[in-house]
């Protein structure tokens, strides 16, 4: 598939999360949606140099291309015989992980009085962190395998 391809089928397939997405679909997609990302940073940087417009047309972007990404990421799971919904745990696993960063980072800023307390909070924090970089290496290593070539339980190979 080219690179123009994916992008339109991933497009047509807007909230389809049946049936199968293939490699090239999948990465060829999450590099267009890297380099618009990207491209959108720096025209608005050298246009208006305004840090904050920039955000929000990524956030914007981010927003509107959400669904087809999450679709084509639960699609690509389906196509190495994997269920979607692994995609999900993997995003929400993500985002608590974050959050528990975030609170534990807040919780430590303002009270450094207590050494051992802090020495706790960051080890919850590292220990977040670390099982985030796994869970996420263990979608990304999912996501780079080959394609079952016959039909699985999820249909057809994609072409």
């Amino acid at each position: 598939m080219t690179f123009p391809d994916a992008i339109t089928q991933c497009f047509r397939k807007y909230a389809a999360f049946g049936g199968r997405a293939s490699r090239s679909e999948y990465w060829w997609y999450t590099l267009f949606i890297l380099l618009v990302m990207v491209a959108l940073n720096v025209i608005v940087m050298l246009l208006f140099r305004q840090a904050r417009l920039a955000q929000l047309l990524t956030q914007v972007f981010s927003l509107a291309t959400f669904l087809p990404t999450l679709a084509v990421s639960w699609r690509r799971m389906h196509d190495s015989g994997r269920p979607g919904y692994l995609v999900m745990v993997w995003a929400l696993g993500t985002f608590l992980g974050l959050l528990v960063i975030a609170v534990t980072a807040a919780i430590m800023v303002p009270d450094t009085s207590n050494p051992e307390a802090v020495q706790t909070l960051r080890t919850i924090g590292v220990a977040t962190f670390a099982f985030c970089l796994v869970v996420t290496a263990i979608m990304i290593w999912w996501m780079t395998r080959r394609s079952d070539p016959a039909v699985n339980r999820f249909g057809p190979p994609s072409t």
